[in-house]
């Protein structure tokens, strides 16, 4: 296989015939770097795809690098398409889209560690990213959403960079899917994905229980946003 990906760590990345791999905020820059060096000119259906990738890494561009904002203002650009556009990308309009988001919000677990709370959940379709990201916005410090698909699952662990600053998310993941099956893990500080075989509520449980254990041993759970309130 070959491999573009952007993440700290990716235990994908051996084992791949060739892999283009920069820690940069987005894979989607990546890709735009390819098309370039591939003389390849964006059209606006790709500039748009390639701009919501750097918006939904980037949190909506508040954990965006100065160079990564250029670069989402220079893809816009070349593919002829307005941010406006790309703003309209991200509206919820679909009932199903809907349906998912707000049934996950109702079912959330809420679990206090330290001084930080945190929210997980399962949801019914794999909109997994979305649904973390979404706890985020509502006010969670750190969130846990998973998937099931038979005997597969998709794991996400996000904190908010903002309140959350000494807790390492993919060494959390790491130690919490150990001795599952997987296709992919990786992630960085402030964001983690696991795909594999497992029971999503094991998973979850097992990742909630190495947030205690951060917070036992280290104290990690602790939010600034609690602590300056």
């Amino acid at each position: 296989y070959l491999l573009v990906d952007h993440h700290a760590n990716n235990s994908l990345v051996k084992g791949a015939l060739a892999a283009v791999y920069e820690q940069t905020d987005s894979t989607c820059q990546l890709v735009w770097r390819i098309c370039r060096a591939l003389g390849k000119q964006l059209q606006g259906s790709h500039a748009l795809a390639l701009g919501a990738g750097i918006m939904g890494d980037t949190r909506n561009l508040a954990a965006a690098a100065n160079g990564t904002i250029a670069d989402l203002a220079a893809i816009l650009d070349e593919g002829g398409v307005s941010y406006r556009q790309l703003l309209e990308i991200f509206r919820i309009t679909g009932r199903i889209d809907r349906e998912v988001r707000l049934e996950a919000a109702l079912s959330a677990q809420l679990h206090k560690l330290g001084n930080c709370l945190v929210v997980s959940a399962g949801v019914r379709k794999n909109y997994v990213y979305y649904i973390a990201m979404m706890l985020l916005e509502l006010g969670a410090d750190i969130a846990v959403v998973g998937y099931q698909q038979g005997d597969d699952c998709f794991i996400r662990l996000a904190k908010n960079p903002g309140t959350v600053h000494c807790l390492d998310s993919f060494a959390i993941m790491e130690g919490a899917v150990a001795g599952y099956s997987k296709t992919n893990l990786w992630g960085d500080s402030d964001y983690a994905g696991f795909n594999g075989k497992g029971p999503i509520e094991e998973i979850i449980e097992a990742i909630i229980a190495g947030l205690q254990s951060a917070q036992a041993q280290k104290g990690d759970c602790q939010c600034s946003r609690m602590l300056e309130n």
